[in-house]
Parts: structure tokens; C-alpha cells; sequence
């Protein structure tokens, strides 16, 4: 019988494997979030504690600032553009603080990803604190929060290269057919910094929003794809674990125009990795 409860560290050498293990399993994990939490709900939540963010966004100017920040510059200035609409005017603006989404009130119909639009605008708001992320938003001049995008950081598939965020993009369901999702998109690209990053966005046949939007999977995908080219997005093929799921899943994404060959290749390169561990 064993004389001690604890065991003794030289009886459980260490696996010379670790390291890649837990590699391994931070991308089944990473590639679960994905197939079972839409984009907001993944940033708002990330796999690590909140607590672990600064309560306030670092300046661009100070050591270990997130990239999409130094890239923006010291102290950026949030943009205010008026965009007139049939139902009339309507207010974009990008560097969201959350302050502004909490004197926001939420439209009903702003529910894609988290079924309640209450619980969209506490996501929202998680968001705009995150250092790693940016949301700009559509509104009312009378406050109604109508639209968004959100710009976060890559998650754990795409490990280890810098500067690649994805785009995330939500329009009311009570406020389509205006021409916003496009106009929101292009103003919240606009800044001359993203031509230093990569940027990416996904479709999923199973997203929530989905629902209501009266077109099965593959229309809906089209329809995503030829937004996000508006944009100066393209369609890529790559093996990530959720696109290839489903063939109305899509992959599309942007390679700013300052961004270095050899980020480029190594994007590119992850694309097409295999699906087990690399």
C-alpha cells in the first residue's frame, strides 16, 4: 500500500509530447467554441477570465498595446458619419466605447446572436472593453442601437500569426433592405490601418441569424460573400475544422495591402494545414 497521498514528482516523469498536446487541445477547444458560439458570444466570453483585460484601453503609444490599436494611432479619435437612409438618418461610429453602447438602447429586432436584444447589448458591451477588440455601431440620432461590427483578434486555429483579426457584422432584423450592412462594413474597413492586418470572415450554415432570413444555407452564403467583396474580401479554401462541416460554410477574407510577404505566406500556409496538429 502506498505510504503518502501525494505522489512524488520523479514517479510522473514528463511527457516529451506535453507541449504539443496541449496545443492539440487548445485547438479541439478552440474549434468546439467556433462550431457552438457565434462570433460575439466568443469574444464577449473569451477562454480566458475578463478579469485578466485592463478596465480601460491601453494608449498606442504604450509596450504590449494590441495591434489593431498601434495601428490606428495614439488616442484614436472615434469617426461620426451620418448615413441617410428611407426611414431617415442614422449614426456610424467606430472605436465604440462602452459607455456610448450602454446609453444605447437596443432594437428588438438586434437579436441574431444571443436571442434577446438585452443580452446582445451586455455582449456588445463586453466587447467594446476588450483591448483585443474594436466595435463600431449604428444607431438612431434618437439612440437606437440598429447594427454593428465587431473586430477582434484571431482565435487559437490561427495561432501565431500576428495581426489577423475577424470581422463580425450584425444588422437588425427590423432594419434591412437599407443598404446598411454595406455602408456599416465599408465605414468600420475605411481607416487606411487595416491595410496593415489580415482580416477574415466566416458563414456558417447553423448561424442563429440564419433563422427569419427567408433563404436556405447556400443563398445565404452567397449573400455573405458578395457583401464582404464589396469590401475587397475573397473567397478562400482552407481546412478549418467548422468550414468543412458543411458545404455552405465560407471562408472569406482580405490581405491588407502593407501586410509583409512573409505574413501573407504564413496566413496562407495555415489555411490549408492539416486538421490534425501542425
Amino acid at each position: 500500500l502506498p505510504e503518502t497521498f501525494l505522489d512524488q514528482p520523479e514517479d510522473f516523469p514528463p511527457n516529451p509530447r506535453r507541449a504539443e498536446i496541449e496545443r492539440h487541445n487548445r485547438r479541439i477547444v478552440a474549434q468546439a467554441r467556433r462550431l457552438f458560439l457565434p462570433a460575439q458570444v466568443r469574444y464577449a466570453y473569451p477562454q480566458v477570465s475578463v478579469s485578466a483585460f485592463p478596465a480601460a484601453r491601453p494608449e498606442a503609444s504604450s509596450t504590449g498595446v494590441p495591434d489593431l490599436l498601434r495601428f490606428a494611432g495614439r488616442a484614436t479619435e472615434p469617426r461620426v458619419r451620418t448615413l441617410e437612409t428611407t426611414r431617415g438618418p442614422l449614426l456610424l461610429r467606430d472605436w465604440c466605447p462602452p459607455s456610448l453602447v450602454a446609453r444605447l438602447h437596443p432594437d428588438e429586432g438586434l437579436n441574431a446572436f444571443a436571442r434577446r436584444a438585452d443580452r446582445e447589448q451586455a455582449l456588445l458591451k463586453r466587447i467594446a472593453s476588450g483591448p483585443e477588440c474594436e466595435l463600431v455601431v449604428a444607431h438612431t440620432p434618437e439612440g437606437l442601437l440598429i447594427g454593428q461590427v465587431s473586430i477582434c483578434a484571431a482565435d487559437d486555429w490561427w495561432e501565431g500569426i500576428p495581426d489577423l483579426y475577424e470581422v463580425a457584422l450584425e444588422v437588425s432584423a427590423n432594419w434591412r433592405k437599407l443598404g446598411l450592412s454595406k455602408a456599416l462594413l465599408l465605414f468600420a474597413l475605411e481607416p487606411a490601418s487595416f491595410e496593415e492586418v489580415i482580416l477574415y470572415a466566416l458563414g456558417f450554415a447553423w448561424h442563429w441569424d440564419l433563422e427569419g432570413v427567408g433563404m436556405d444555407s447556400m443563398n445565404y452564403a452567397q449573400m455573405i460573400r458578395r457583401l464582404f467583396e464589396q469590401a475587397g474580401f475573397e473567397k478562400m479554401g482552407t481546412t478549418e475544422p467548422n468550414i468543412r462541416l458543411d458545404p455552405a460554410n465560407i471562408f472569406l477574407a482580405r490581405i491588407g495591402k502593407n501586410v509583409s510577404p512573409g505574413k501573407a505566406a504564413q496566413f496562407r500556409s495555415r489555411l490549408k494545414a492539416p486538421t490534425g496538429l501542425y
